[in-house]
């Protein structure tokens, strides 16, 4: 009966409530040892009677109405803790359980003992692995990964119990000396905890580079390749009910629980090989969690548009099922990143560097590079998720780097990646321990053999079938492109939308639009792209894609020269990093600069007295925007429409009607018919999101 005096208020908490913990102390003194039977101690309180089992607290029972545990259970357990040594000594019956519990009390101080961790690594994993069925086994591998990839977890270790704190989940699981996986004890959701206590003990096995051999059906799972098994069936149902959920609790009262639940889902998605799936439902979910921590940036509206996408992902799924559609039901799942695996790139070409941060708190530094393999571009980030890092700002970044090599050096060579790692969204891990060689200096080309070794796009009506969405399903944006201008002409202020215009013209003459929002965070990268448009050949821009709304721009991260000597020779210049003090010391750029700040200056005083009138809206922006303003009320509170907006709502119908949009008129008369019907605002919504994507504009004149 050892285990019960390694119990503390904070696991006994993860297995009740600390409420239920407080009640629990205040019956002490009615507890009462009645019985020690087979290893087992019985005790009375209030009538009931409460069995402790040798094994833990997992395993004991009361005969109270209680499902789960009660504090009968708690009391007996912190009875047991406080009277431990007392308890026994003047029974001659209970002298075999004395001598256990006087041993547990020596094991404590006893450095001869095998360790907690020495306890956890000599359990056998193939007999741990038998104690789960096969979905949860499939679930716990997965998670094991993340955990090796994220690093998210810290291990706090005492005599007898491990504390395993999950960053990402904000919970604890408690490990205790003995009692193995059956034993542990955390506040996980109850289809998921097995999985998640397995995973755990395999990470030990793995820091502690013991042997871990995961059976050959979850190292190696199998989907089918028309349908879906029962067990994914299963799992699209609860997620899309969970979606529904959502809306009847009300977006502004949101339970942690149920939002932890989405977090659980997006590993599930992983385990059923639906990285996809995975990725939106794992965006959902740190959206919900920011909206939880009363973050001023994360908005209910943007979550409400989330969730009915991934409502309809989820139908998607159903359909392609029950069509036998394999191909749909392929591009669904989305491509399986093995991210444990090294990758080799033969050649690697610079295009530049960019610092951004977010709203959120996030911040980082994300290095473009031409894949010379696969003919396309492809990016690596190192970044933080938060500030709490104060020795990660912009230059530390930048002297950081990727890969083990400062930004100053990536900018000027070409490298072959020999042990590289992939990120679940495609991109390249950061990693330090990611292997490079040095191919050639980039100043050893010139403009003309650098546009033979990396392709960019130089015709802007490329960007029109790059960009446009043709499904919504599978609406993917790239996150940069290297553009080819013809012309270049210099910035102008765009006062109705507050931003800075760069026009870039391709041979046909055709311009488009590159925007900087006229702030003074801007105004460095204003001097270098004006004085370098007078005073160096630029022949190539890495500008980077934003999409907000229905419209899509495109911000410069960095330039692309062709320094003139007596060989020309190609070099970058990072806009959030490069300053052409350091870069052109030539006797006309004070005085260029004196005249540059004077004209910004002037551009930005315009910006601050310009009157702003702002473009009308269209009918179809102006239907939807009420349509919007009404479906948000009823998302946020969980409340069934009202006879007065239904009306409103019908009246909005017969708008979308006249305009050709009969599914959206559909779709509403559908929803007002089942005014409690929450699968029928997610449609509404859902098919509102349609109507907006199909209106995105490229910023083509």
């Amino acid at each position: 009966m050892s285990i019960y005096l390694n119990y503390d208020d904070d696991a006994l908490a993860t297995f009740a409530n600390i409420g239920l913990v407080r009640r629990a102390k205040k019956s002490l003194d009615e507890v009462k040892l009645i019985e020690n039977s087979n290893g087992d101690l019985i005790f009375e309180l209030e009538s009931f009677h409460i069995t402790l089992p040798k094994d833990g607290i997992a395993g004991a029972k009361c005969t109270c109405p209680a499902n789960e545990c009660c504090k009968h259970i708690l009391a007996s357990v912190l009875y047991l803790k406080e009277n431990h040594q007392t308890l026994f000594s003047n029974n001659d019956n209970h002298q075999a359980n004395n001598q256990d519990i006087q041993q547990s009390d020596d094991t404590v101080n006893n450095n001869n003992q095998p360790s907690i961790i020495d306890d956890l690594l000599n359990q056998d994993p193939k007999d741990l692995q038998k104690q789960l069925k096969k979905s949860d086994r499939l679930l716990a591998f997965t998670h094991y990964q993340e955990l090796i990839d994220s690093n998210e977890v810290r291990i706090d270790e005492t005599d007898n119990k491990l504390n395993f704190y999950l960053k990402d989940f904000d919970k604890t699981v408690y490990y205790f000396k003995g009692l193995s996986l059956k034993g542990m004890l955390s506040e996980l959701p109850d289809k998921q905890k097995s999985a998640i206590h397995l995973a755990l003990i395999a990470y030990v096995f793995y820091q502690h580079n013991k042997d871990w051999q995961w059976t050959d059906e979850v190292a190696v799972f199998v989907s089918e390749q028309n349908c879906l098994s029962d067990d994914e069936l299963v799992f699209i149902d609860e997620s899309q009910s969970l979606c529904v959920n959502f809306l009847k609790q009300g977006l502004s009262h949101l339970a942690k629980e149920s939002v932890l639940s989405l977090r659980l889902l997006s590993l599930q998605a992983r385990t059923y090989q639906m990285p996809n799936l995975a990725q939106h439902i794992r965006r959902i979910y740190g959206a919900m969690t920011a909206l939880l921590n009363e973050d001023i940036h994360s908005k209910e509206e943007n979550i409400f548009n989330e969730l009915a996408f991934l409502y309809h992902y989820l139908q998607s799924f159903i359909n392609a099922h029950h069509s036998q559609n394999g191909e749909q039901l392929e591009k669904l799942r989305g491509k399986v990143i093995n991210t444990g695996d090294d990758i080799i790139i033969k050649k690697l070409i610079p295009l530049g560097a960019e610092w951004w941060e977010t709203s959120t708190g996030a911040k980082g530094i994300s290095f473009c590079f031409y894949n010379g393999d696969d003919k396309a571009l492809i990016s690596v980030t190192n970044g933080r998720a938060n500030s709490l890092d104060s020795t990660f700002h912009k230059q530390s970044a930048y002297q950081m780097g990727v890969f083990g090599a400062s930004v100053d050096y990536l900018k000027t060579h070409a490298i072959a990646l020999t042990k590289g790692k992939l990120k679940n969204n495609g991109t390249l891990s950061p990693s330090e321990l990611s292997r490079y060689q040095e191919l050639f200096e980039l100043k050893t080309l010139n403009a003309d053999t650098f546009k033979q070794e990396v392709t960019g796009i130089d015709d802007w009506q490329t960007l029109t079938t790059l960009i446009s969405p043709t499904s919504r399903l599978f609406l993917t944006y790239p996150n940069y492109v290297l553009l080819y201008p013809a012309n270049i002409h210099l910035p102008d202020l765009d006062e109705i939308n507050q931003q800075f215009l760069v026009r870039l013209d391709d041979n046909n003459d055709t311009g488009l639009l590159l925007s900087l929002k006229a702030s003074a965070v801007n105004e460095s990268k204003l001097k270098s792209l004006e004085y370098l448009l007078k005073h160096q050949n630029i022949f190539g821009i890495l500008a980077k894609v934003i999409v907000n709304g229905d419209c899509i721009y495109f911000s410069p991260c960095s330039l692309l020269l062709e320094r003139q000597a007596k060989t020309p020779y190609v070099e970058i210049f990072n806009l959030d990093y490069d300053d052409i003090y350091y870069y052109y010391r030539k006797k006309e750029l004070s005085v260029f600069v004196s005249e540059l700040a004077g004209r910004i200056a002037k551009l930005l005083e315009q910006k601050r007295t310009a009157k702003i009138t702002q473009k009308p809206k269209d009918t179809i922006e102006l239907l939807i925007a009420r349509t919007l303003s009404i479906l948000a009320f009823y998302a946020n509170t969980g409340r069934a429409l009202e006879t007065e907006d239904q009306q409103e709502l019908l009246s909005l119908a017969g708008g979308f009607l006249n305009i050709g949009l009969a599914l959206v008129c559909d779709a509403i008369k559908t929803l007002c018919q089942s005014p409690s019907d929450k699968d029928a605002l997610l449609k509404l919504r859902y098919v509102l999101d349609l109507a907006q994507s199909c209106r995105l504009k490229l910023p083509l004149v």
